[in-house]
């Protein structure tokens, strides 16, 4: 059994297209070679270079023995389960720093899993064992500009920061260091993790290097003008 795409060769870089840089759609498959005794196909995509341990990207499983192409952007007909971003679907690299391994793995199985929806890719794992007549592996690798974003970096990652950025006039220029009185500064600062959690929780990784991304050349005058502010706010105190 085989697994390949049209997108990258195996071992090759995944265009940004179907990462957290671009359209984070998920990229053509097609499968050859699938026993004919299969009765269902699953699909994993993970990251074993993630910081944190090894992060799950797309789960799918019950997918039609006879499934030879997984079109681009689409997801295959079965059953989908829950990503490490918390999503049901695909979910494309986004790395923190580095390049990472991305694993697409392919399952024949003799049998349809009787699984729950959403389910994570640890009891898909325990659902398999005994089911497995053969596998299949693409790998793809992916890395990120410093700084952790992509230079043609576009859609909802620069959405989520323009959505904090506005949401936080006074702030965005220099957060900690703005002319709003202190205790306006401190509502707002406090506001910053709701307003995280009303975006994708994919977004809200993208938010570590916001500041040195969105003005590197005011990164470290920032640090600066905050310790400025601060020793005005305790001068001011006594």
């Amino acid at each position: 059994m085989e697994l390949k795409s049209s997108a990258f060769e195996n071992g090759g870089r995944i265009p940004a297209l179907y990462t957290c840089d671009g359209d984070d759609i998920s990229p053509p498959l097609q499968i050859t070679g699938v026993p004919q005794e299969a009765e269902s196909l699953a699909l994993v995509m993970d990251d074993p270079d993630a910081p944190e341990g090894t992060f799950d990207h797309w789960i799918v499983w019950n997918i039609p023995a006879d499934t030879t192409a997984v079109p681009e952007g689409k997801e295959p007909k079965g059953v989908v389960g829950r990503n490490g971003f918390g999503n049901l679907g695909y979910g494309g690299p986004c790395p923190p720093r580095g390049t990472h391994s991305y694993r697409f793995k392919l399952y024949a199985l003799d049998a349809a899993l009787d699984l729950t929806p959403g389910s994570s890719k640890k009891r898909l794992e325990k659902a398999m064992r005994g089911h497995i007549l053969a596998e299949a592996l693409l790998e793809g690798r992916y890395s990120r500009q410093e700084g952790g974003s992509s230079a043609n970096e576009t859609g909802s990652a620069v959405a989520s920061r323009v959505a904090v950025l506005a949401f936080l006039p006074g702030l965005a220029g220099c957060p900690g260091a703005s002319s709003l009185p202190r205790e306006e500064r401190s509502v707002r600062l406090r506001a910053i993790p709701a307003t995280l959690w009303g975006l994708s929780l994919r977004n809200a990784f993208q938010f570590h290097g916001f500041v040195p991304t969105m003005f590197p050349a005011r990164t470290v005058a920032c640090g600066r003008q905050v310790r400025r502010r601060e020793a005005a706010d305790k001068i001011a105190d006594t």
